[in-house]
């Protein structure tokens, strides 16, 4: 078969909705991402599919675009006084890395060695960045392998984060349900305050940006354009800083004051109705991690990769549930706060709003459990991922 533009589309397109089917099947306990990463694993080793199916299929280049509008999306999902709540979700990040850090650390060293354990360390704690520091500086020493188990190690840790974190985040939404229908919730009592809070500022009446936009105006292109005019905006700041801000941050940042500020609505690509597409095609473009591996690569770093992974995954479960216990969370939910060192945006939320989607019965029902779980999952994700897992690879860089 000839690849071009269309076939390879078709290809990826299919790939996902196969994989979206096996997750509404089996009620998000084999979440999608699982499903897309083993039919591109499988697709990639097999030649079956060009390594670059993703850049002919254009996947890779609307990534870039998708990547600036669902990180402004996702930041008008919070709520600020969520995010003022939600400082018991960073501790529980912080401490899931550190658990990383002294029980792989420790018992990493001993098993495999220093040179691997150094290199795993930082990308176990959660970001691709770490990893690329890591493997760089391994190749600097002429480490080949390392570098390697570096790289691995980030790409194969979805295959324990996928599906431990949709196990937790099911059970927790079923808890969470059923607590929220018998009306004795704590988080229903908490939100209630805040749409309390909410409505009284509502009939006081600051009028927005939005409110003096005509309904006949509010055109998809009009919820586009702002969401350009922002991303403008973070461009510009990044420009003259020479990046020295996270984009994660920037933009979920801005996303947020978008909102507060009265620029943006909550959800703006849901009615933009542009979310679907972008969605995909943001999903999608993640499988170019796995282009370069091969069979022997993994079987060659197997024993080491899963080691690493095992140790990893019993040292966020031990230091999330303690200090989640202190902090009163139950454990399923601080197992999945913690998790997100092996997720990371924007994994831990498709994994979420499928969790989340499988649960819930009614619209009351999912934006409840969205509310709650989204914040915190998207706030444990930047933590790690974005800010935490640099700062220790830039730590460990001297002990290689």
């Amino acid at each position: 078969m000839k690849w071009t533009l269309v076939t390879a589309l078709a290809v990826v397109f299919v790939a996902m909705y196969v994989a979206e089917v096996i997750t509404k099947k089996t009620k998000a306990r084999i979440p999608s991402l699982l499903i897309v990463s083993i039919i591109f694993l499988a697709g990639y080793w097999s030649s079956v599919f060009p390594k670059d199916i993703l850049d002919i299929s254009y996947v890779n280049q609307i990534r870039q675009i998708t990547l600036l509008f669902i990180l402004l999306h996702v930041g008008t999902m919070f709520d600020i006084n969520q995010i003022k709540q939600d400082w018991k979700t960073v501790v529980i990040t912080l401490t899931a890395v550190a658990g990383i850090v002294v029980i792989v650390g420790g018992l990493g060293f001993v098993i495999f060695g220093k040179e691997m354990t150094v290199a795993a360390i930082p990308p176990l704690t959660g970001g691709g960045m770490a990893s690329l520091l890591m493997s760089d500086a391994a190749l600097e020493r002429g480490l080949d392998q390392i570098a390697m188990l570096a790289t691995l190690v980030f790409v194969f840790q979805g295959f324990f984060g996928f599906p431990l974190t949709s196990f937790f985040l099911r059970k927790e939404c079923k808890s969470m349900i059923t607590d929220f229908r018998a009306g004795t919730s704590i988080w229903k009592t908490a939100a209630a305050k805040s749409e309390g809070k909410e409505s009284t500022k509502s009939t006081t009446g600051r009028k927005t940006l939005n409110d003096l936009v005509p309904a006949k105006y509010k055109t998809y292109t009009y919820y586009l354009a702002k969401l350009s005019v922002i991303s403008l905006i973070v461009y510009t700041i990044n420009l003259y800083t020479s990046k020295y801000f996270s984009d994660t941050i920037l933009y979920i940042t801005f996303g947020i004051l978008g909102v507060v500020f009265g620029f943006l609505e909550k959800e703006p690509l849901k009615k933009a109705e542009s979310y679907g597409i972008l969605q995909v095609c943001l999903t999608a473009s993640f499988m170019r991690n796995f282009a370069g591996s091969t069979p022997q690569q993994l079987l060659e770093l197997i024993i080491p990769i899963l080691g690493f992974l095992a140790l990893a995954t019993v040292a966020i479960t031990v230091s999330s549930v303690t200090v989640g216990k202190f902090m009163k969370y139950s454990p399923t939910l601080s197992i999945a706060i913690g998790l997100n060192c092996f997720l990371g945006f924007p994994f831990n939320y498709i994994i979420t709003d499928e969790a989340i989607a499988a649960v819930a019965e009614t619209e009351e029902e999912r934006l409840f459990l969205n509310g709650v779980l989204m914040p915190k999952m998207i706030i444990a994700g930047i933590v790690a991922v974005s800010i935490v897992s640099t700062i220790v690879a830039g730590a460990f860089l001297n002990l290689m």
